[in-house]
């Protein structure tokens, strides 16, 4: 079955242009500590979710729109793959340290089983 959703809810966001940061930090036993910014503002308190590295080689990374694999299921069923009717980015994606219990082929690991799909 599907995992259960974490949620940050913050205030409401005004029209108008906004940066959020999402920070996910690989804390090691395969979860990250996730943290959200709006404006330079701390939205929420920092919690630990499970990494998701084992989907990288089938999903990649999409913006406004998750047509192949729907992050809020139950959003979906209601919605479809729509998207996203408003500006965005630009979006900026910046690489951390791995985990300190990661190994140091993860990449090539992932990368050879994307390469089985192909």
């Amino acid at each position: 079955g599907r995992g259960a959703m974490t949620f940050v809810r913050g205030d409401a966001l005004i029209a108008g242009d906004h940066t959020i940061v999402c920070d996910f930090d690989a804390i090691g036993s395969n979860k990250w500590r996730m943290s959200m910014t709006i404006d330079g503002v701390r939205v929420g308190d920092g919690v630990d979710v499970p990494m998701l590295y084992g989907i990288s080689p089938f999903e990649g990374i999409s913006i406004g729109r998750d047509p192949r694999s729907p992050v809020w299921w139950e959003r979906h069923l209601v919605h479809g793959a729509s998207r996203w009717p408003g500006p965005q980015g630009p979006v900026t994606i910046t690489p951390g340290p791995s985990a300190p219990d990661m190994g140091a082929d993860i990449v090539e690991t992932l990368r050879q089983i994307g390469a089985g799909y192909e």
